[in-house]
């Protein structure tokens, strides 16, 4: 009989509220304290700014930044128009909206953003050979952040199209179009576009078993049926 080894990747979280700890413990009493500290942030970002005159700098800081982030977009990175099936490859801005002036960057931080806002050319998916001979969309996920397009591939595996920006989807319903949620939208900066890809060789240099995602774009195809208008374009990991 072979002997195996087994390697252990260690992934670390952090919440730094708690929410995951009270949650657990009681449901109910932490989704009202994380509904009490969200309803003190928007109260406290929504309020009117007043003069300057007779406002504390703190307060006219606070009140420039915040306006700085009103024209955020939320929306996923999309290549516009989206490139026809036949096209080999594109050029894409991961990121665009997260280009950000230096007086922005010193209070909300440089992240990624160089990353995200440097254009790159990559494929683009082709469903037609994809999966073994094709891909047929099944349905949305994913989780609070990231898009999800399931596939099934003409082989019998399933796959995903992940899109790479992500958008706190949880909260756009509460604070969609708020300066709050374009204030959280413009920290996904300090997600790395690309390191899903770069993890990828790390664990093979540990030999650890591992999915191996692919930058593309989506093209704007008929195979993708109801799902067309919502993923043709979009910079995804498959």
């Amino acid at each position: 009989m072979t002997e195996l080894t087994r390697h252990l990747a260690a992934v670390m979280f952090t919440d730094v509220v708690g929410y995951t700890t009270i949650i657990a413990e009681d449901e109910k009493a932490g989704l009202a304290a994380r509904k009490r500290h969200r309803d003190a942030l928007e109260v406290f970002y929504a309020r009117p700014c007043v003069s300057p005159a007779r406002a504390r700098p703190a307060r006219i800081v606070i009140c420039a930044l915040v306006a700085s982030f009103l024209g955020v977009s939320s929306s996923a990175a999309q290549v516009v128009p989206p490139p026809p099936p036949t096209l080999d490859s594109v050029t894409v801005i991961p990121g665009a909206v997260y280009g950000a002036s230096a007086v922005h960057q010193a209070f909300m931080g440089k992240g990624y953003r160089r990353l995200w806002t440097t254009p790159i050319r990559v494929p683009v998916a082709n469903m037609g050979t994809l999966g073994g001979g094709g891909l047929t969309p099944t349905g949305v996920g994913g989780g609070t952040t990231t898009q999800t397009l399931h596939l099934m591939g003409a082989d019998g595996h399933r796959y995903v199209f992940r899109s790479v920006d992500k958008t706190p989807r949880e909260l756009s319903e509460d604070l969609q179009g708020t300066s709050v949620g374009a204030i959280i939208q413009d920290q996904m900066s300090s997600f790395h576009p690309s390191g899903a890809v770069i993890m990828a060789r790390l664990l093979d240099a540990i030999d650890v078993l591992h999915p191996d995602p692919q930058l593309m774009v989506v093209p704007d195809d008929p195979r993708l049926g109801e799902f067309r208008e919502q993923f043709a374009g979009m910079l995804v990991l498959f």
